[in-house]
């Protein structure tokens, strides 16, 4: 429990930190844009200790983000986050934590013609946490769990570089999205405690996405979008390893005016095809379904805009394992105050978790945060 409380008490130092020098570069340049920040807990318990093994896991995590919109049609983005995980290990074998920043993205585009086409050179700046202990992998592995929607997946992934292309046009009543993608994936040593240095490196991603909206009624609009993402072979010390099956997700939306504010529905489904192992002798990964669903509603209340929500997340998986539902309601209230936006959230969750064929555990959940926003002049 100190290092969670030694985390939450340098939360704010951080943001505020980051804040101040993003803000003093900014004031240096030529440039207008926006900055980001934020402190977040998200806290899980699980009712079946002896099953899973796991009593509690907790998150702390303090992102940042910024975005410059530069001369010549240029605008960079960059964007990361500090994080402390902690899971409290059932029985007598204590608790295990990781601390660190994660990769760092960046994101350098320019518009052409009339804002339909952006190109754009992205970057993963290997600033995170890539080699574990035993105990790290513990906290590593429960936040990448499909389930739980975690505010990060992992803390590092060797960085990477890639580049991308949108064009968007207006057809037919339709408005018409397409990007393409692709990231050349680094390298890293994933064992701290290895007898001998294991270089690994995951699988090139390609991605492609397509998204049409419509215009529906005096103020209603419909969108539906679809992304397909496509992996190279992981390696390990230069040798294939293993492939990832493809993924494909779908997400329908409505949006329209509601009781003198804005609500939004929502559905869709993550396909993930079965991965491959390469060594005959290890098993790969089953197909997996991640479906998710919601509904939010945004009013204004004096200077404020309040944004109640409500989700669910049902995660099946082929095998059996892993599987079972999270639901969810919470509220956001987004408070102007002078130059700053102030975001403050609370969250509470609730749900059932397969941790294996005849064995099931309750947990629940809740989320609380800050999000700061800043526009720069």
């Amino acid at each position: 429990m100190r290092p969670l409380l030694r985390a939450l008490r340098a939360a704010p130092l951080l943001l505020g930190a980051t804040l101040a020098a993003a803000a003093g570069a900014a004031a240096q340049l030529p440039v207008s844009g926006t900055l980001g920040g934020g402190v977040g807990v998200e806290a899980y318990y699980f009712s079946d200790h002896a099953a899973t093994g796991i009593r509690n896991i907790v998150l702390v995590t303090v992102p940042f983000a910024a975005r410059a919109q530069l001369p010549a049609r240029l605008a960079l983005e960059v964007a990361g986050a500090y994080a402390h995980g902690g899971v409290a290990l059932d029985g007598d074998d204590g608790r295990a934590t990781l601390s660190g920043l994660t990769d760092t993205s960046l994101r350098l585009s320019r518009t052409f013609g009339r804002d339909r086409l952006v190109l754009a050179l992205i970057g993963q700046v290997p600033t995170g946490h890539t080699r574990h202990t035993e105990e790290e992998a513990v906290v590593a592995d429960a936040v990448a769990a499909d389930l739980l929607p975690f505010r990060i997946s992992n803390w590092g992934a060797g960085g990477g570089i890639g580049f991308s292309a949108a064009y968007a046009v207006t057809a037919g009543g339709f408005g018409i999205g397409v990007t393409g993608g692709y990231v050349l994936a680094g390298e890293f040593e994933p064992f701290a405690e290895a007898d001998a240095p294991l270089s690994y490196r995951p699988g090139n991603e390609t991605t492609l996405r397509v998204a049409v909206d419509r215009s529906m009624g005096r103020s209603g609009k419909a969108a539906l979008q679809a992304t397909w993402q496509g992996f190279d072979d992981d390696q390990i010390d230069g040798t294939n390893l293993y492939r990832a099956g493809d993924r494909l997700q779908v997400v329908a939306s409505y949006q329209a005016a509601v009781w003198r504010g804005t609500g939004l529905v929502y559905g869709g489904v993550l396909h993930r095809e079965n991965g491959t192992s390469l060594d005959p002798a290890a098993p790969g990964t089953p197909v997996q379904d991640l479906w998710l669903g919601g509904a939010a509603l945004r009013f204004p209340r004096g200077r404020a805009s309040v944004t109640p929500s409500i989700e669910g997340r049902v995660f099946r998986s082929e095998d059996g394992e892993g599987q079972g539902w999270l639901g969810g309601a919470g509220v956001s209230v987004d408070v102007p105050a002078g130059p700053v936006t102030l975001v403050p959230s609370l969250r509470g969750r609730v749900g059932n978790l397969v941790v294996a064929e005849d064995v099931e555990t309750r947990l629940t959940g809740f989320e609380v945060g800050l999000g700061v926003r800043m526009a720069v002049q």
